[in-house]
């Protein structure tokens, strides 16, 4: 068999279905994700990395990438590509070893729903915590930097902020001709500001 790794099938605390495996990410997708997903609460339906759902959930079948939550792993695997990346603090640390494992060995990633764990998805962080976007913003500069150039990943990160700052500008107006505040308008405002600051910085 050529699967050298293999991830479970994730389930919420209420037994739904939590996404678990991803195809590798691109300049559009990324942009989409970090961009209109601010507003959308990190959901749009134009962003290409929507996990599973080109795919048949209940299937055995390669992915690209998968959850680091859960991995089972062959020893010449991690003999070959070495362990995670430690410049990557936070969220991109799985994607960027299955991206390994995917183009420098001849193995592939699976996904194996037959066998199955309950994930507390982000139950360590709050989830208004600005963390959050901004480390897995900032991992996904270095993955692009990485694998596709300083160059494009430093347009990519000019291009979010332009658009940061559109949407900001958007969002104000909403909140400032609002009679009554709506919090989370406010709150929408409040992240991005933070998130362009924390960004430049």
């Amino acid at each position: 068999s050529d699967a050298g790794v293999v991830g479970c099938k994730l389930l919420k605390p209420d037994g739904t279905l939590q996404n678990s495996g991803w195809q590798y990410p691109t300049i559009l997708s990324k942009l989409t994700f970090f961009t209109l997903g601010i507003i959308k609460d990190f959901l749009n339906p134009l962003s290409s990395t929507k996990l599973l759902k080109k795919y048949n959930t209940h299937h055995i079948q390669k992915v690209d990438w998968i959850s680091g939550c859960f991995l089972a792993i062959r020893k010449e695997v991690i003999d070959n590509v070495g362990l995670l990346d430690e410049k990557i603090f936070m969220y991109f640390e799985d994607l960027d070893w299955c991206y390994r494992v995917g183009h420098e060995t001849s193995y592939s990633v699976y996904y194996f729903p037959p066998a199955a764990i309950v994930h507390h998805h982000m139950k360590s962080k709050s989830i208004d915590n600005i963390g959050v976007p901004i480390f897995s913003f900032r991992s996904s500069i270095y993955f692009f930097a990485k694998y596709h150039g300083k160059t494009v990943a430093k347009i990519f990160k000019y291009i979010c902020l332009f658009l940061w700052g559109f949407e900001l500008a958007l969002v104000s107006i909403v909140d400032l001709m609002s009679l009554k505040k709506i919090d989370p308008i406010s709150r929408k405002r409040r992240m991005l500001v933070t998130l362009i600051r924390k960004t430049e910085a």
